[in-house]
């Protein structure tokens, strides 16, 4: 054996070492099936703009749907659906399905078939977990219904006659001898009995309906299926917001309103000026939070104060909690301040700042047996140990481009903190632009379970090659510019993508069929000069002032290189850059 009097290692100590280090190479610096996906320095700037971005994005779409004046696209795209979804739910009502079962019918094939994406998960909105057969059900932004396994197998959509868009709430509940689902929007609260093989459209909420929005619902553990809404209706009389309550005890068949937040009721007046939560306790009552002061409603319709938070602020009300030790803790979001009760609201506590905004009321939540842990997210997620005296971060949004498996998308509509019955064990779920997340340890870790079969991609735009069929391009929301490349059968079932580069990306277009292509960003047009066997591509930032979102973009004719970029100027607006 060799002794190295300088380094004071042996032949064999060096060996081993370079054993050791190629060992370490391999481990951290191959890593052949995840790709990080570039993140350019735009997209930065954006999310720091993200109430811009979103207004801007908010008028393309408007822009997109002009109609005569007095005019409201939206009510007709409504009332088209309703129409559509009567006459398919009338059709689905005469078939027996004592004959069948209805996870069997749900999987009838049509003439088309999907094709992606596969890997590429898009924004999940809500969840709910039924904890007897171990299964997930989320609500995706384009509004289907999907349930699969805990380990995040076997996805499922349930809806597809039928999307309901926005979906704020998602319960599912014995009833009437039945497995009933809830789904609320903010206009609508659907049903199913069957999974949603039929969904019928609650009553009572025209008012809602005809101008107005559900905010919130909670349901009472009863035997009644009472379900309370939260939502804002329009007062005729005064000609402003009313705040209102709606109830329904059958389970979500019908409502009725039950109480008006006016001030001549003695309530603040302010359309999110108000929230309502109930405690899981049976028959429990609900609490009504409006600008800081605490209201309880009874199982007789009796409306009684309890305490005042007496907020420097107003505004962004929230409200959530639990119970701990046979006593009921509350959390209340006012403005960006957060208090804290755990007496039930009699006396409450300041406890400064909040780290972010929500990105849905379902972005603020805590567990229900712990009254020092609570989550809030808006871009990134933010946790506290006891009760806001520090924040800690989750991770930063971008860390997701380079680990999707293990850190959080950017954009957090929902966290829900579930407590398995059977075992008494606790986990988390994370609902994000990038898919559903769990977590077995409050956050300190999370697991992508949307990595595959979880069909809910959101697309802009798609291009398929025109001499390889098998190169499909895709422009995403929030999920980047996207490519399949296959030299085999294209088709062959549901297709995984790549994320070439993260973002938003609309239109995308070619002159030579697809070895090149432009696409753009809000802010910037990007060009790939050899598209399927090359990630090198070239920018330019929109110059001037006067462009859309995602401004129409139009090839040469003639040369692949060159795109006309419609609406905006240099030095002046409208005009074809």
């Amino acid at each position: 054996m060799t002794f190295n009097k300088k380094t004071g290692f042996t032949a064999k100590n060096i060996t081993t070492l370079l054993l050791v280090s190629t060992m370490i190479f391999l481990i951290f610096f191959i890593k052949p099936d995840i790709k990080p996906t570039p993140l350019p320095t735009h997209i930065v700037q954006m999310k720091k703009d993200k109430k811009i971005f979103k207004k801007d994005r908010k008028d393309w779409i408007e822009n997109m749907h002009r109609t005569a004046p007095n005019v409201d696209w939206k009510s007709i795209d409504n009332i088209t659906r309703m129409e559509r979804f009567q006459e398919n739910t009338q059709i689905r009502r005469s078939t027996n399905t004592n004959e069948i079962s209805t996870r069997d019918l749900l999987t009838i094939t049509g003439e088309w078939h999907e094709r992606g994406s596969n890997n590429q998960a898009g924004r999940i909105l809500t969840a709910y977990v039924d904890h007897i057969s171990e299964e997930i059900y989320c609500a995706s932004s384009g509004g289907n219904i999907w349930r699969g396994n805990m380990d995040g197998t076997e996805w499922t959509s349930l809806n597809d006659y039928f999307q309901i868009k926005g979906i704020h709430y998602l319960d599912r509940f014995n009833y009437d001898n039945s497995q009933r689902m809830i789904m609320i929007n903010n206009k609508h609260c659907f049903y199913t009995d069957n999974d949603g093989y039929i969904i019928e459209s609650a009553s009572g909420l025209d008012a809602v309906q005809n101008w107005g929005w559900i905010f919130r619902a909670v349901k009472r553990n009863d035997d009644y299926g009472t379900i309370f809404l939260g939502v804002i209706e329009w007062d005729y009389n005064e000609w402003t917001h009313l705040p209102a309550i709606y109830k329904s005890i059958d389970g979500g068949i019908s409502f009725s309103k039950i109480l008006e937040l006016t001030e001549s009721n003695g309530y603040e007046v302010g359309s999110n000026h108000f929230d309502i939560w109930i405690s899981q306790e049976s028959n429990a009552d609900l609490l009504i939070l409006n600008d800081g002061t605490l209201y309880s409603y009874d199982s007789n319709d009796n409306v009684s104060f309890v305490g005042d938070a007496n907020p420097s602020s107003s505004g962004s009300n929230i409200l959530i909690g639990g119970v701990n030790n046979n006593s009921t803790f509350l959390h209340i979001r006012i403005d960006n301040q957060l208090y804290s009760s755990l007496d039930g609201g009699l006396s409450w506590q300041n406890n400064g700042n909040l780290p972010t905004g929500t990105f849905t009321i379902n972005s603020f939540e805590c567990p229900y047996n712990d009254p020092n842990f609570i989550a809030i997210g808006s871009v990134d997620g933010y946790t506290t140990t006891n009760r806001g005296t520090t924040w800690n971060l989750i991770n930063n949004w971008w860390e997701y481009y380079s680990d999707p498996e293990n850190k959080l998308h950017a954009d957090l509509p929902e966290f829900s903190f579930q407590t398995n019955p059977i075992s008494g064990n606790d986990f988390q779920l994370i609902c994000t632009d990038g898919g559903i997340y769990i977590s077995y340890n409050y956050m300190q870790s999370v697991e992508n379970i949307s990595m595959s079969g979880l069909g809910v991609s959101q697309y802009y735009s798609t291009y398929t090659s025109r001499t390889a069929p098998h190169h499909i391009f895709a422009g995403s929301q929030d999920q980047g510019f996207q490519r399949h490349l296959n030299d085999g059968n294209p088709y062959d079932g549901i297709l995984d993508f790549e994320q070439t580069i993260s973002g938003d990306y609309g239109h995308i277009v070619s002159t030579d069929g697809g070895v090149s292509l432009w696409t753009d960003y809000p802010g910037f047009v990007m060009y790939y000069p050899d598209v399927a066997n090359s990630t090198s591509m070239e920018s330019w930032d929109f110059a001037g002032t006067g462009y859309l979102w995602l401004p129409p973009i139009m090839n040469d004719p003639y040369q692949s290189n060159i795109v006309y970029i419609g609406g905006g100027g240099i030095q002046s607006q409208n005009h074809m850059v």
